[in-house]
């Protein structure tokens, strides 16, 4: 059985995506099948592929993999515009692939949107089974965020999102939120399924929090004191992260004269140039910016280092059930205590859990209390440690999750097969 798999921003554990597709695609070829990643090449993402690209294009096997790189560049610093050259480019050279390839099914894992085009087009002219994974509902979040606003590129965009999901076989959520914005656009009923982002158990190894050294942290630059309390944000820094709202907490700290709760960026984006001004100009100095390393380093970091993990968004309502952030899983996976800033289905998991605390939005000081707090209670730490890794084994770990979307494809291409 032959899968093709569409994810433009596809990375083995050496770049600094998130490697879900990465660990499907293995586990799909352990069970037999032939798996074809369809992926563009970007600043944050590492493919395994190293040969040089003819026409625009290379691709060779990785780890079972079979991978398909295509040389349109993307970065989450372009603009939208020159973003949505790329994603069209890489909708209409997937398209010819598709109509020369057999293929048994179409697995498309959004953002953005347009990748489900190939999943539409392979079923309608060939009548291919097609999975469509949703990561993030579009348009409602850039449309509640204010980023787009033209009224016919949000009218096109949800007839998209309609069509889309009408031409689904099956679409998989990875939140709660999402999935319910699924059905209120699904009208011909497809199956939705809630598949949450997983913890990398093996990879982010479960840490001892006495144990944390922050000399590990000397290699890029950070000469903390042994006795400093770093926490950390690993994540993208775009308008959607809100993260004018940890210098705050960071000045909050200050004046508490609490200079050894140590704040750290990890990651780039579209705003880290002003957070950084931002931070110099008002010298808020206990907050610290690195670049985004991959997950291999990120997973050194977090566990030799890192004391908590933060979980940062801005106050927009959509955001609340609507996202299942990477971050999250790697913190829980890390054994670290996680601090949120807005409600919805992580804050509640963190409060019926016990594995930190959450904030209300815009309360820099209740945050920079808690902060405190957790720093002055090291058991209290250490059980909050221990408590989220345990709930990353029993609920999100990377086996459980393939396990679930295996059992989903097998059903599908059995069913279809019989047909």
């Amino acid at each position: 059985m032959n899968i093709f798999y569409f994810h433009q921003y596809f990375t083995t554990p050496s770049g600094s995506f998130g490697t879900r597709s990465y660990e499907l695609s293995k586990y799909l070829v352990s069970k037999g099948y032939n798996v074809t990643i369809i992926c563009l090449s970007n600043d944050r993402s590492d493919t395994g592929l190293n040969k040089e690209f003819k026409n625009s294009v290379r691709e060779g096997i990785v780890d079972g993999i079979k991978v398909i790189e295509y040389q349109f560049f993307y970065s989450n610093k372009q603009n939208i515009f020159e973003r949505s050259k790329v994603f069209l480019k890489y909708v209409l050279r997937s398209l010819l692939l598709i109509l020369k390839e057999d293929i048994d099914l179409i697995y498309a894992s959004s953002t953005p949107l347009t990748i489900a085009i190939p999943g539409i087009l392979g079923k309608v002219f060939k009548g291919i089974p097609f999975i469509f994974e949703v990561r993030d509902l579009w348009p409602e979040l850039p449309r509640a965020m204010g980023v787009l606003k033209n009224p016919l590129i949000l009218f096109i965009l949800d007839l998209l999102q309609i069509l889309s999901y009408a031409s689904a076989d099956i679409c998989i959520g990875l939140s709660k939120g999402i999935c319910e914005g699924i059905e209120k656009k699904n009208f011909l009923k497809r199956k939705v399924y809630l598949v949450p982002n997983a913890c990398d158990l093996k990879l982010f190894k479960n840490s001892s929090q006495t144990l944390k050294d922050n000399r590990f942290l000397y290699k890029y630059g950070l000469s903390f004191n042994k006795n400093d309390f770093v926490v950390a944000f690993a994540g993208a820094h775009g308008k959607a992260n809100g993260l004018d709202f940890l210098l705050e907490v960071g000045k909050a700290l200050l004046k508490r004269n609490r200079q050894d709760i140590k704040i750290l960026f990890i990651g780039d984006g579209s705003y880290k140039q002003k957070l950084l001004m931002k931070r110099n100009m008002e010298k808020i100095e206990n907050c610290f910016f690195i670049d985004p390393i991959s997950k291999l380093e990120l997973s050194e970091v977090f566990n030799k280092s890192i004391k908590a993990g933060l979980m940062i968004l801005d106050n927009i309502p959509e955001f609340y059930d609507g996202t299942s952030p990477n971050k999250f899983f790697d913190y829980l996976a890390a054994s670290l205590p996680v601090l949120c800033n807005y409600p919805g289905w992580i804050s509640t998991l963190i409060k019926e859990n016990d594995i930190g605390f959450s904030v209300k939005p815009y309360d820099y000081d209740d945050f920079a209390r808690k902060l405190v707090f957790l720093s002055d209670n090291p058991d209290l730490l250490i059980l909050m440690g221990s408590k989220s890794r345990d709930l990353g084994e029993r609920k999100f770990s990377r086996e459980k999750i393939n396990n679930i979307i295996f059992k989903i494809i097998k059903n599908k291409l059995n069913f279809s097969s019989e047909k």
